[in-house]
């Protein structure tokens, strides 16, 4: 039979440790990271390489590349959130018999 996210061994995490709470998140801080990165790239492109149109170019892709993953990051992150919600919320609660 196969296993499940409920049957895995947590005794390997510290107490209070939730893995997909952890996963969100990281998810999270990845997405603005890569959105400041690429601001801060493509800032950094502008100012050495003012004056070649290719430059340009290149930073407004930097720019572009930066603000679509940090939206598609964000979006996995917040599927991912309600995922867990819905398991959460259609698991069958054992009922004591009557």
């Amino acid at each position: 039979m196969p296993r499940s996210w409920e049957d895995e061994d947590d005794s390997r995490y510290p107490s209070g440790f939730d893995l997909q709470q952890t996963a969100i998140t990281f998810l999270k801080v990845f997405a603005w990271l890569d959105l400041f990165g690429g601001i801060v790239g493509a800032i950094i492109i502008w100012k050495e390489f003012s004056t070649s149109p290719v430059a340009i170019g290149i930073g407004i892709a930097v720019v572009l590349q930066g603000i679509f993953t940090w939206a598609f990051f964000l979006v996995v992150a917040y599927i991912a959130l309600n995922v867990i919600a819905i398991r959460e919320n259609t698991t069958p609660r054992q009922q004591p018999p009557k």
